[in-house]
C-alpha cells in the first residue's frame, strides 16, 4: 500500500517543529486584523501594541523574568547570533588589548557554533570548544570554569541538546524571542532603525506571529505539569516496549543522564544500513536522524559525544508530542521490530 491511499503518518519529529495548536492558530488568524504598525499612534495601532505587550507578558511569565527581558525576533538564530555579536562588541569597548574569549561546547546548535567559527577563522577571537563527558552527553561546570580566562567575555551552553534531548514543543509559530535580564548589563543592539522592542531590536514587529507565540506560552503556562507528565509517559513507554521487543539489538543514547521528557535517541544495531535508510522505509510514521538540518549523513552532536560512526549513522531520533497516544506508539514499535530485528532470532 503507498503512502498516498494509506492514513497519515504519525508525526515523531516534534524536535524539528510541531504543528500548530488550534488555539494558536485562532490567535494568529485573528490578530491579522492587528495590520497597523505597533508603533503608531492611533486606535489600531494601539491595538497591535496592547497584544504584543500581552504576549511578551506570557513569555515572561513562562521564563521567569519580568516583560521587560523579552525581546522578539525572527527565531533562534538571529538571537544567537546577536548575543555573540553584542558580546563581542561590549567587551571591545572596555578592553582595548585583549582579544574576546567566548567558552561553549562541542555540541551547540550550528547557530551558536558557526558565527564562532567564522570569527574564529577571521581572527577576531579565540574560542574554548568543551567536551561532553562521552557516558553522559553533558559538561561539568568545573570543566566551563575552568575554561575561563581574564578575556571571556561569553560563556554559551545551550539547556538542552535538540537531538538528544530537548525542551519541550511550544506548538507555536516559527517565531523567535530573546529573553534577558533587564537589570543586566545591556548589550548593544545588532539591527539598528526605528528604535522598536524599546531599542533592543529594530524593525516592524509581526504582530500575528508574535501574538501566536504568546497564545503558545499562555496554554503552556497554563498546563506545563501535565504536558510534561504526557510527553514522558510517551517516552518511556517506547523505551520499555524497544526493551521487550528488540532487547539488545537497539542502544538508547544516555539512557542514565537527566533527559527532558520527550526525546528518545535510539541505534538501532542490527539494521542493515544508516539510519536515514531505515526512515525511509517506515511507512507509519516521520522520524529524523538527528537535527532536521542534517540528512543523508552521521550526526556530528553524536560524534561530538563520543559515539562510534557505526552506531551514530544507525541512530533515529523519535521526539513526541503532546498528542502522541499510545496506540500510535505501538504501531511504531511494531513496524521497527519488523526492519529492525536481527535475522533468525525471535523477537
Amino acid at each position: 500500500m503507498t503512502s498516498s491511499t494509506s492514513s497519515p503518518k504519525i508525526y515523531l519529529d516534534n524536535n524539528a517543529t510541531t504543528p500548530l495548536d488550534d488555539r494558536v492558530k485562532t490567535a494568529i488568524t485573528d490578530a491579522l486584523d492587528l495590520w497597523a504598525n505597533p508603533s503608531s499612534n492611533n486606535a489600531n495601532a494601539l491595538k497591535a501594541a496592547d497584544a504584543i505587550l500581552e504576549a511578551r507578558s506570557h513569555l515572561g511569565s513562562m521564563f521567569g523574568v519580568e516583560k521587560e527581558g523579552v525581546v522578539f525576533t525572527s527565531g533562534g538564530t538571529e538571537s544567537n547570533n546577536w548575543v555573540i555579536e553584542g558580546a563581542i562588541r561590549a567587551f571591545r569597548k572596555k578592553n582595548k588589548t585583549l582579544i574576546p574569549h567566548i567558552v561553549t561546547t562541542n555540541i551547540e546548535h550550528p547557530s551558536i557554533l558557526e558565527p564562532l567559527k567564522r570569527r574564529e577563522e577571521d581572527g577576531e577571537i579565540t574560542v574554548t570548544y568543551v567536551s561532553v563527558i562521552p557516558s553522559t552527553g553533558y559538561v561539568t561546570p568545573q570543566s566551563i570554569f575552568d575554561a575561563l580566562t581574564p578575556a571571556t567575555c561569553l560563556v554559551t551552553v545551550m539547556l538542552a541538546n535538540n537531538e538528544t534531548g530537548v525542551l519541550q514543543p511550544f506548538y507555536g509559530p516559527r517565531n523567535g524571542a530573546l529573553i534577558f535580564n533587564p537589570k543586566s548589563e545591556r548589550i548593544p543592539p545588532m539591527l539598528l532603525g526605528g528604535n522598536q522592542e524599546s531599542g533592543w531590536r529594530s524593525g516592524t514587529e509581526n504582530t500575528p506571529m508574535i501574538v501566536g507565540l504568546g497564545e503558545a506560552a499562555r496554554i503552556y503556562n497554563e498546563a506545563s505539569s501535565n504536558i510534561e507528565t504526557v510527553l514522558r509517559q510517551n517516552r518511556d513507554y517506547f523505551e520499555e516496549l524497544l526493551v521487550k521487543r528488540l532487547r539488545n539489538s537497539h542502544l538508547i543514547h544516555f539512557l542514565g543522564s537527566p533527559r527532558l521528557p520527550n526525546t528518545s535517541s535510539v541505534a538501532f544495531l542490527y539494521y542493515p544500513s544508516h539510519g536515514c535508510d531505515l526512515l525511509e522505509k517506515c511507512r507509519t510514521f516521520n522520524a529524523s536522524t538527528g537535527a532536521a538540518c542534517h540528512k543523508n549523513e552521521c550526526s556530528p552532536i553524536l560524534k561530538a559525544c563520543g559515539i562510534s560512526f557505526a552506531v551514530a549513522s544507525k541512530t533515529v531520533r523519535i521526539s513526541f508530542g503532546r498528542s502522541t497516544e499510545l496506540a500510535e506508539i505501538d504501531t511504531v514499535v511494531n513496524e521497527l521490530v519488523e526492519l529492525c530485528s536481527p535475522k533468525n532470532e525471535e523477537l
